[in-house]
C-alpha cells in the first residue's frame, strides 16, 4: 500500500486502489516475494524473509504518518 493508492470521493469516502499485487490469504500462510513500494515497505519485505498481512499494517502506519506530517517518515533521517 501506498499513499497514492487512497482515494477520497466528494463524500468523503475512502477508496483504496491498484490491487496489481493483491491476494487472498489462508489463515498462517506466509509470502516472500519482492512487491511493492519500498518507502513504505515493512523490514521482512525489505530484508526479503517471510511475511504475512500484518506487513500492510505497517504500510498503512507509513500512510497514516505521511499525512499528518507531510512526509514519509523515513525520508531526511539526519533532521531527527
Amino acid at each position: 500500500m501506498k499513499l497514492q493508492n487512497i482515494l477520497v470521493t466528494d463524500e468523503f469516502e475512502i477508496k483504496i486502489a491498484d490491487f496489481g499485487f493483491a491476494r487472498s490469504l489462508d489463515e498462517n500462510q506466509v509470502l516472500n516475494s519482492w512487491v511493492g513500494t519500498p518507502l513504505t515497505m515493512a523490514p521482512e519485505i525489505l530484508e526479503r524473509r517471510e511475511y504475512n498481512e500484518k506487513c500492510d499494517i505497517w504500510s498503512l502506519g507509513v500512510i497514516i504518518y505521511e499525512m499528518l506530517f507531510g512526509v514519509n517518515p523515513f525520508l531526511n533521517l539526519e533532521r531527527a
